[in-house]
């Protein structure tokens, strides 16, 4: 063939690709876009093709897929919707619906569709699987280990399965069963030193909390080998060592791992139960400067509201109508109370205006805290961040246990409703916010020095994310709204 010839075939290709539909030109633009992991992209070609033909399976279900890869399981929820509405007996379109709930934090609804999917192919794996999941959500993990069951029974061999019912077993305190499978989990084939880590490491908890203190110590000891960047398994050894008196141990354990990774939030919140444990008022006094890095205030309304009343009131409306707002799952801290999911990637109503709120007081922070190159954690300030936040509503005798935020640098939290039980001169200090005991996580024979401080509704509270706190028990019929936040490093 000679160049003319060839020219020519090009010119007819190039004619016949024209002449093609757009809709199959975006769907096969679509399928590029994923491939090379451009997941918005993709979508954005993909609801090209729904537009065109608005019950198309294959493109509904790739619209969702690719926007749950691009982080937006809300608005995958609708083309999943559409598909399951065509396909009602479609195992797969109930999956991936379930798979959009799930995500976006709407467990009920989750739940409904998983088990549509189960009853459209009863050895749905993934859908046991991811059901289960959704039960520990929920708190309900008796039938989460039903779910489980399920699982081993169709595939023994599936990624994680004794893990997470290892995980169920010991948040129902079935600490010996909870070994058993983690020691399967363990010793499954294949598994490298990263997959070995966990199941050791959760054997360790369990054995602390039979008081087989010796076999915890070497449990843990054994994960550490397998994961030695943990913070939380290096953690957990260390309060093997404060159980068993262990004193300087503890804080070795500490020490080393902040001078490899200074900064890290999970160890530097050790460190101060280690310090508070083995009586070191000095070094705690400097690690937990009260005064100089928490920091309370009151911010003012936002434009575009008329008092802060006005913008209160928006807020605690969002927050009680928010679809994802169920009663906290017992793995949480919250006692007697519900959560929302995140609030603020895709920030909605008032919450948009909150969002820069909080921007505003971080500025401020930043300014009025600065650096100290003598300071664990107020030497390490990260220059990129990301913002991340829920809602908690308590009612009576709701309460939060004693509890840091590893993923964050600096936390937050903003009172937008209040019981009127909340008062300044009530020696219970019923609904306030607590500073500095650690002992509900970690070991400690000696009384911490804590710091209380009363919510007001307005006030705002930034504090290093290592402060452990807690929430002081409340009896009322009004809600206690709070919205809680993290600065997030971003590397």
């Amino acid at each position: 063939m000679n160049r003319a010839d060839k020219r020519r075939q090009q010119k007819m290709a190039a004619k016949a690709a024209s002449r093609r539909p757009p809709d199959a030109r975006a769907f096969e633009a679509g399928a590029e876009h994923f491939q090379a992991g451009r997941f918005q992209k993709a979508a954005d070609a993909f609801a090209l093709v729904v537009k065109a033909q608005p019950d198309n399976i294959d493109a509904l279900n790739n619209l969702g897929i690719s926007l749950l890869r691009a982080g937006n399981p809300n608005a995958a929820l609708q083309p999943f919707q559409k598909m399951a509405a065509l396909s009602l007996k479609s195992a797969d379109a109930q999956f991936n619906l379930g798979t959009a709930y799930d995500e976006i934090g709407l467990y009920p609804d989750a739940e409904t569709a998983y088990r549509e999917a189960i009853a459209s192919a009863p050895d749905h794996v993934m859908a046991y699987s991811n059901l289960a999941g959704v039960y520990m959500e929920m708190s309900r993990q008796t039938d989460a280990i039903t779910c489980y069951d399920q699982v081993i029974a169709r595939a023994p061999d599936f990624p994680g399965v004794y893990f997470a019912k290892g995980v169920a077993l010991q948040e129902l305190e079935n600490f010996i069963a909870a070994i058993d499978n983690y020691c399967t989990a363990r010793d499954a084939p294949g598994a490298d030193d990263r997959t070995k880590a966990g199941p050791l490491a959760n054997i360790g908890f369990c054995h602390k909390q039979l008081d087989q203190l010796d076999d915890a110590a070497a449990a843990y000891a054994e994960a550490v080998s397998l994961a030695p960047h943990d913070a939380s398994i290096l953690a957990n050894l260390g309060d093997t060592y404060l159980k068993l008196g262990e004193c300087d141990a503890a804080l070795a354990i500490a020490d080393d791992f902040l001078a490899a990774h200074p900064g890290d939030i999970t160890m530097l919140a050790f460190k101060a139960a280690a310090l508070n444990e083995a009586g070191g008022s000095t070094g705690l006094a400097h690690l937990s400067d009260f005064d100089r890095i928490v920091q309370p205030m009151q911010i003012d309304a936002p434009n575009g509201y008329t008092d802060m009343t006005t913008f209160n009131a928006a807020l605690s409306d969002f927050v009680l109508n928010h679809p994802t707002l169920i009663m906290a799952p017992a793995s949480y801290s919250t006692m007697n109370g519900r959560h929302t999911s995140e609030l603020m990637t895709m920030p909605e109503g008032p919450m948009r205006d909150f969002v820069r709120v909080i921007g505003a007081a971080v500025d401020r922070y930043r300014k009025t805290v600065p650096v100290d190159p003598g300071h664990p954690w107020l030497a390490q300030r990260p220059d990129k961040t990301k913002l991340v936040g829920w809602s908690v509503v308590m009612d009576s005798q709701g309460h939060q246990l004693s509890h840091i935020h590893p993923s964050g640098w600096l936390s937050g939290v903003y009172y937008p409703k209040l019981p009127d039980v909340i008062a300044d001169d009530d020696p219970a200090h019923e609904g306030w916010i607590e500073f500095g005991r650690t002992t509900d996580h970690y070991f400690g024979s000696q009384a911490p020095e804590v710091h209380l401080i009363k919510p007001r509704e307005g006030l705002m509270v930034l504090f290093p994310s290592y402060f452990y706190h807690r929430t002081i028990p409340f009896t009322s019929d009004q809600h206690r709204i709070s919205i809680a936040f993290d600065v997030v490093p971003v590397l």
